[in-house]
């Protein structure tokens, strides 16, 4: 998927689940950061995800570069854009509440 940032256009995806857990036993739980830790858990995302393009991606003002983050993180745990897709159950709610980040 291409995330555009900045007026440039950036190839991501979501995380895997190994790519989940190893960063949880490098000690970045993504679903629940804490302020000592957030920007080097952005920072190893960013360069698991985007290391051909790393360079552009540290050129970025950093708030550019916490959007497109962001974006990786919205992918990897189902949230903004993918939740507009999400089923419903016949009540209208939905099927399923996404698991709770700190269970990832």
């Amino acid at each position: 998927m291409e995330k555009e940032i900045n007026g440039e256009a950036f190839d991501i995806r979501p995380l895997t689940r190994g790519e989940v857990k190893a960063l949880r036993k490098r000690g970045f739980n993504l679903g629940n950061l804490n302020l000592e830790n957030a920007d080097e858990a952005m920072d190893e995302v960013l360069e698991l995800i985007c290391k051909k393009s790393i360079e552009a991606v540290d050129a970025l003002p950093n708030d550019k570069a916490l959007d497109l983050f962001k974006a990786i993180i919205d992918l990897t745990y189902g949230r903004g854009d993918a939740e507009k897709n999400s089923q419903t159950s016949g009540s209208g709610m939905k099927a399923a509440a996404q698991p709770d980040a700190q269970d990832a």
